[in-house]
């Protein structure tokens, strides 16, 4: 299956301009924990990907911290040490301009499609962040 914006926009129930900037962020996300070796099969695989991480990191800085930024940032202070890599997730998608009800519905499919479009040796060590991020939400 080819990586296609608009059909994981169109699952999402989002536009295309907020799927490219959602992706963008998980697309950062995965970078910034997993470094240049999965980054640089991410992109192998997702044409625009560079692009969408820019797209999300542009609208990130324009948002400042914005209320996902507080309330993150407000749970690390309570629990000493952050919500972890689930809710850091959670708030670049939410800087991405995500709702949470939209992230509930975005992230399974953006996950599937990337899934669907890269090297198994990376989607392993993608599914072991994840699942790090949520068994740290829990």
């Amino acid at each position: 299956m080819a990586f296609d914006l608009e059909a994981l926009a169109n699952s999402a129930g989002i536009d295309s301009g907020l799927a490219k900037r959602g992706l963008g962020a998980v697309l950062k996300f995965v970078e910034d924990h997993l470094g240049k070796d999965v980054a640089d099969k991410l992109h192998a695989a997702i044409p625009g990907g560079p692009g969408m991480v820019s797209a999300y990191e542009d609208r990130a800085k324009a948002e400042g911290g914005g209320l996902m930024g507080a309330v993150t940032k407000l749970a690390g202070n309570l629990f000493k040490g952050g919500v972890g890599e689930a809710g850091q997730l959670a708030g670049m998608l939410s800087k991405a301009g995500l709702s949470i009800d939209q992230i509930t519905k975005f992230l399974p499919k953006a996950f599937e499609m990337l899934k669907a479009n890269l090297p198994a040796d990376a989607v392993e060590k993608i599914e072991a962040l994840i699942s790090k991020a949520l068994g740290s939400a829990k």
